[in-house]
């Protein structure tokens, strides 16, 4: 092998030979014309797109206030001919309450079943009576008094598409309703009290004092119809409350004869009362918001119900998002206009106060629809773009071809010689044949570069070989100094560190740890008998066994001459003890030959209360000694190791 040599006369430097190749071509100069030209025309087309979005925004802002103005003006005027229907009912029943009565209904007494009140039918409307009320002579009277409502109530509902019902609740709870309900007590218990409804409550002395009409917060309807408003007028006799008049609009009736079905732009209308609540809302509302309503209800099944409101995801100010806390702010604002993102899509949204309930309606406009002509125009801009591009690249194409050619054989030139180097370096192992040499390449510093890299994988080759011989030298060592040669258990130097570590865990976790010192009963005798070559049969025939039986948390060494120890983590004395006297039966009934039976004694130590550390192998070692005494082939546990309350000596044969 030879070294590379460095000839100046026909080597070039790296920088220069990259950067004559560079030169020639034209790629920078012309790259950035054409990236500013680019540019400069995405920068205008973003301009124009802009200014006319802001244009439809402004337009479309103009045209939904016009909207909001307008439907807001509606639904004001059909709740205020609600409610002057209303108080013309009030007028009217408290003129009949007013004037005596003579005539008394004969049949009534005959109709009263025995456990509930009676359906009653006059004309086309309803009367119920609560099982509770006394069907006396007042009953009577009251029935035949609101009978003269019956033409008046079927034409209020009839010729208004948006109420669908019409009552009047007395106190007493006789309710004369239109139209006639047939089911009533389906849905009602017998004993019903609608007193305590919202549709008879809210026109009380406390909660109306001015006695004018007022409206509900929707509430489910008890007779089934989902959920619902109504309008209520208190009817007094001097100053005493007889009943209230219930005209009924239900959300879904209320939607569909108020709010306009078709908006521009695919707009969506709801209706909030004063406290957030939804009303009503039209059905691109409904895809807006993702809402569906609640199913209807029976007041026997729930009777506890009966004033229950909308559930918190109709009311968008209860909603712990971004969209509740900005809709929250809107709501409560003077601002008459905003934009919002629901559900991913941004929306243009307005609001309208109802002056006659105080109610908000917001009309929500999605800005993809506003903003579709301009976004069709865009996307013809773009598809030019991308045709604009689309040429470039043929040309950029073309030209580059000529520079690939050149720019592949200045990087096999360059790459060819690093690769080497690279594969030298990151190689493990190698032969000579990794280092064959190779041709210069003419260029200075790659050349100087392989021939110290060509040096450099010499020495490494060296040392990796030296290198792995140390390692197995250090794992044998390793290996040595912590085994027994003839047991090949831990030595006692490894049982030291062991032993020292589960020491101090069993102090840091406060967890029992025990350790056995066992001896083979009479070795001596074995060596004298048979020889030291059986005595160390009978030694690794026993370590084998002890290794086979112990669990795998447990730690067994030879401790020195015919004794071991067996360290076991995480074990109180009662459990060691049982442990230790199981493998001592195994010892005793197994074949060691030619000798026939070997016992083994144990001595046992535990650190119950973690004040033992110190003394623990010497405990160990006296009850090891015990146990020799007391016969052999037995375990014994040191007394100082068991708590006080239990102090005495363990013995386990």
């Amino acid at each position: 092998m030879k070294a590379i040599t460095n000839t100046e006369n026909m080597s070039k430097d790296l920088g220069s030979v990259v950067r004559r190749s560079f030169l020639k071509t034209a790629l920078i100069p012309i790259m950035t014309v054409e990236v500013v030209l680019l540019s400069l025309y995405l920068v205008s087309n973003h301009y124009i797109v802009e200014k006319n979005l802001e244009l439809l925004r402004n337009n479309a802002l103009e045209t939904i206030s016009d909207i909001s103005i307008s439907e807001a003006r509606n639904i004001d005027d059909q709740l205020r001919e609600i409610s002057r229907n209303n108080r013309s009912l009030q007028v009217e029943h408290q003129a009949l309450f007013a004037h005596g009565l003579t005539q008394k209904l004969t049949f009534l007494d005959s109709a009263i079943t025995e456990d509930f009140g009676e359906i009653n039918k006059f004309g086309h409307t309803s009367v119920f009576v609560s099982s509770n009320t006394d069907l006396g002579p007042e009953v009577s009277e009251k029935i035949v008094r609101t009978e003269k409502m019956e033409v008046r109530f079927e034409t209020l509902v009839d010729s208004n598409p948006n109420l669908v019902s019409s009552q009047f609740i007395s106190w007493d709870n006789v309710v004369r309703t239109y139209p006639f309900v047939d089911d009533f007590y389906d849905k009602h218990p017998y004993d019903f009290d609608l007193t305590k409804t919202k549709s008879y409550y809210l026109a009380n002395e406390k909660n109306n004092p001015s006695r004018e009409s007022v409206w509900t917060d929707p509430y489910l309807d008890p007779s089934g119809k989902g959920w619902m408003l109504s309008n209520l007028t208190p009817v007094y006799k001097n100053n005493f409350l007889e009943g209230v008049n219930v005209l009924t609009v239900t959300l879904n009736t209320f939607s569909k004869h108020i709010l306009s079905k078709d908006l521009q732009w695919s707009s969506g209308g709801l209706v909030m009362d004063q406290h957030g609540n939804i009303l009503t809302m039209s059905r691109s509302a409904e895809k807006f918001l993702g809402l569906s309503d609640v199913k209807n209800y029976n007041l026997k099944d729930k009777p506890e119900n009966l004033a229950i409101t909308r559930p918190t995801k109709f009311n968008l100010l209860k909603q712990n998002t971004m969209t509740g806390m900005y809709f929250s702010e809107f709501f409560n604002g003077n601002e008459e206009s905003m934009e919002f993102a629901l559900q991913g899509e941004d929306f243009l949204i307005t609001k309208r106060i109802v002056p006659e309930t105080g109610w908000q309606l917001f009309i929500l406009t999605p800005l993809n629809n506003v903003y579709e002509p301009i976004k069709i125009e865009e996307a013809k801009i773009e598809r030019l773009c991308m045709m604009f591009l689309g040429l470039a690249v043929i040309f950029y194409s073309i030209f580059f071809i000529r520079l690939t050619k050149s720019a592949k054989k200045l990087s096999k030139r360059i790459t060819k010689p690093i690769e080497q180097v690279t594969h030298m370096i990151t190689a493990y192992e190698s032969d000579d044949a990794t280092h064959k040499i190779h041709e210069p390449v003419h260029i200075t510093e790659l050349d100087n570069l392989l021939s110290m890299n060509f040096k450099i994988q010499k020495a490494k080759v060296r040392y990796q070989k030296l290198s792995k011989e140390m390692n197995v030298k250090n794992k044998q060592l390793k290996t040595l100094a912590i085994t027994d040669q003839l047991t090949q258990l831990y030595n006692r130097l490894k049982l030291d560190e062991v032993l020292a570590y589960e020491i101090a865990r069993a102090l840091r976790d406060k967890s029992p740890l025990t350790v056995a010192i066992i001896d083979i009963d009479k070795f001596k005798s074995v060596n004298d008998t048979f020889g030291h070559q059986i005595g160390d049969a009978v030694l690794i025939g026993v370590a084998g066994v002890m290794l086979k039986n112990v669990r795998s948390t447990d730690i067994v060494g030879r401790w020195g001459g015919e004794e071991f120890m067996l360290i076991l983590p995480n074990t109180p004395l009662e459990s060691a003890i049982e442990h230790v006297n199981h493998l001592r039966k195994i010892i005793e009934g197994s074949q060691f030959n030619p000798v026939k039976q070997v016992t083994i004694s144990a001595g046992l130590a535990s650190c119950v209360e973690f004040g033992c550390a110190k003394r623990l192998v010497e405990d160990a070692d006296q009850a090891l000694y015990e146990a020799k005494n007391n016969g052999r082939n037995r375990v014994e546990a040191a007394p100082m190791a068991i708590p006080p309350a239990d102090q005495k000596h363990i013995v386990a044969v």
